[in-house]
């Protein structure tokens, strides 16, 4: 599964919360909200182990650019992974482990992978941290996926291995998402300056499918064995459109006026979407909907500023949102409690599952 970030470029609507001034936050040790919580039904021991197979991660950048990532349960113990950062990716798949990528404020790419204490691997440099793009995949057969957006709108994608050779997928993108299962293998999803949106899947080499045009700045992708792509979009007129099963599907209109989308998917639970509304009743609340594309949505918060999703076939949705200076989290299903897993203001936030 992937997690996706965007950058505000020049020109774009500043989104809530990406370029907030805030103080330095607080690390809580644990989250503490709900520590000593019985587990939900079903997660018993052997829930555990599926836990220690596939954990879910979560990382997230200070405001003062301290990269963050704990992995596990939600009451694992943060791990300080770099400083001088200026935003986080995040995944993890049950061979190869947590993948993690951060982006320095000297503009270099650096990744790990296989453990929070496995060394840093120098990806890339040169890249311009306010413009620039990346986004991280991972799965048991194709190993991790690592795209960058470079300044000059190059879209690079390796694949296999972290000394995997880039491969230039297109010149001229505005986004990136990527997501990748062991049974339909790669997704790429690129916003182009001409604002169309372009996928393909099954390989870097695959031809790229035109899926949508009149496309904003906000795209989204996930992917996985059973449900296969699921991507997400928001058009200039502010609609939220979505498909899944295959990149030929009929996009279903989801909401209207929406300023941030994010997705997730796995093989037990289905899509899973997450939205900000811009106007109304919950405009700049969060709203998720999982199961189907036709699902309801549910208000989960109010006053969010970043958010990100993921989903695990045995532990279900994994919702982070920050709010009120503190990062939020929960885990299971909608309906859960949130823990309380940082104090402080947040740059940026990804998670895994």
């Amino acid at each position: 599964m992937a997690t996706v970030f965007r950058a505000v470029l020049p020109g774009r609507r500043l989104r809530q919360g990406l370029a907030a001034l805030a103080v330095t936050g607080v690390v809580l040790a644990a989250g503490t909200a709900a520590a000593g919580a019985a587990p939900a039904a079903g997660q018993g021991p052997r829930h555990e182990a599926a836990r220690i197979l596939n954990p879910v991660l979560i990382g997230l950048v200070t405001e003062g650019g301290e990269a963050l990532v704990k992995e596990g349960s939600l009451t694992a113990r943060w791990n300080h992974e770099h400083s001088g950062i200026s935003r986080i990716a995040v995944a993890t798949d049950p061979k190869h482990g947590p993948l993690i990528a951060v982006l320095t404020s000297n503009g270099e790419l650096l990744v790990k992978e296989g453990s929070l204490t496995a060394k840093w691997h120098y990806e890339y440099s040169g890249l311009l941290p306010a413009t620039a793009q990346i986004a991280v995949a991972s799965d048991p057969v194709h190993g991790p996926l690592i795209a960058v957006l470079t300044n000059a709108g190059e879209v690079l994608v390796k694949e296999g291995s972290l000394t995997a050779k880039w491969h230039d997928e297109y010149g001229g993108g505005y986004d990136i998402a990527v997501a990748s299962d062991q049974k339909h293998g790669p997704l790429i999803a690129v916003r182009t300056e001409n604002n169309e949106l372009l996928v393909k899947e099954g390989s870097l080499k695959a031809r790229w499918n035109r899926e949508h045009s009149g496309v904003e700045y906000l795209i989204a992708a996930a992917s996985d064995p059973v449900h296969g792509p699921l991507l997400a979009m928001v058009l200039l007129d502010g609609a939220m459109l979505a498909k899944d099963r295959t990149l030929t599907a009929t996009w279903s209109h989801e909401y209207a006026g929406v300023w941030e989308v994010a997705v997730a998917s796995d093989s037990a639970h289905g899509p899973l979407i997450a939205i900000q509304p811009d106007t109304g009743k919950y405009a700049r609340g969060l709203l998720v909907k999982d199961g189907s594309l036709s699902a309801g949505w549910d208000h989960e918060y109010s006053n969010v500023g970043l958010f990100a999703v993921a989903s695990d076939a045995v532990w279900g949705p994994v919702i982070a949102a920050t709010s009120g200076g503190e990062l939020l989290v929960k885990e299971g299903s909608l309906t859960a409690r949130w823990d309380r897993e940082y104090r402080g203001q947040v740059r940026w936030v990804a998670v895994a599952g």
